[in-house]
């Protein structure tokens, strides 16, 4: 998506105006901050102790957790546990993860297991990233309806919203294949009728910077909240996810300027986990910095 001069100056601002910055903070909570992030736990090695310790510091904050699906029961479980005290907001399983490349099936089957089985919240699944680099946008934009519909058909049976993300991986993709991931991302919201979010990295792809995966830059995430926002007006329901580096507070911060989270005057907006999150596997890091430098 190109941009005009004026989303270049906003970009800037978000970028390297400190005033902007804590106008911004000064409308946030540490409690509203908590409840737009994603607590994650994604590594192949993580153990039920690493899952719980991810679970306390997501009650702490009042965040989400998202977690490979076989930690989805983990979660629940110390939900139960905690019961009307608990603070966790929700619960999303991973499907398709890392790459992509499965069949539709087993995506669909994922969350099927996910959102049924282990009654998880939320999915977060990607994309078909090869089909998407051959352009072959049919093949990306199927994959994502059929598992939209199943998120659609579970919701209804459930009688509880379920919300599903998508990653379009971004340090894989050109700016024309991140156009093409937005569009079938908003193609799926619009015919399903489902609520979307457009997910910058999963965080295990190259290449990397200071052994993070690109993804959530500033730019990418206000070009992918600029996209949806136009389908918004025409009734859709989207999202945008920053996953992939986010590690402070002030980044946390310029990541909601970027992604729509207040308006002209820099007013925050309502129901913010709706339209927005940060993926980081440091939330309580992030709410605490965020304490240290605009609470004090």
């Amino acid at each position: 998506m190109s941009f005009r001069p004026e989303d270049i100056k906003k970009l800037r601002a978000i970028e390297d105006d400190d005033e902007l910055l804590r106008k911004a903070a000064g409308q946030i909570t540490p409690e509203i901050l908590g409840s737009v992030i994603d607590n994650t736990v994604l590594k192949a090695y993580a153990t039920r102790l690493d899952v719980l310790r991810v679970c306390e510091e997501a009650n702490e904050i009042g965040s989400y957790v998202c977690v490979n699906g076989s930690r989805v029961k983990d979660v629940k479980d110390f939900m139960a546990q905690r019961g009307q005290s608990c603070r966790i907001r929700g619960v999303a399983a991973v499907i398709g993860f890392p790459f992509g490349a499965g069949a539709t099936r087993e995506k669909v089957a994922g969350a099927l297991a996910a959102l049924c089985d282990e009654d998880a919240d939320e999915v977060d699944m990607v994309l078909n990233i090869g089909a998407l680099r051959d352009s072959n946008v049919a093949v990306v934009i199927d994959d994502i309806k059929e598992v939209a519909q199943m998120v659609r058909t579970l919701s209804e049976m459930k009688g509880k919203k379920k919300i599903l993300k998508v990653i379009q991986e971004n340090c894989y993709l050109s700016d024309t294949e991140k156009w093409l991931a937005a569009y079938s991302i908003a193609s799926a919201a619009m015919e399903i009728g489902v609520h979307i979010f457009a997910k910058t990295s999963t965080g295990f792809g190259v290449p990397m910077q200071n052994g993070i995966s690109v993804g959530a830059t500033l730019c990418n995430v206000y070009s992918m909240n600029k996209f949806a926002q136009g389908f918004r007006q025409k009734g859709a329901l989207i999202g945008v996810k920053a996953a992939g580096g986010v590690k402070d507070a002030a980044m946390a911060v310029k990541m909601m300027l970027a992604g729509g989270c207040f308006d002209d005057d820099i007013v925050i907006k309502q129901n913010l986990p709706d339209i927005f999150r940060i993926g980081a596997s440091a939330g309580k890091a992030i709410v605490d910095d965020f304490k240290e430098r605009f609470c004090s």
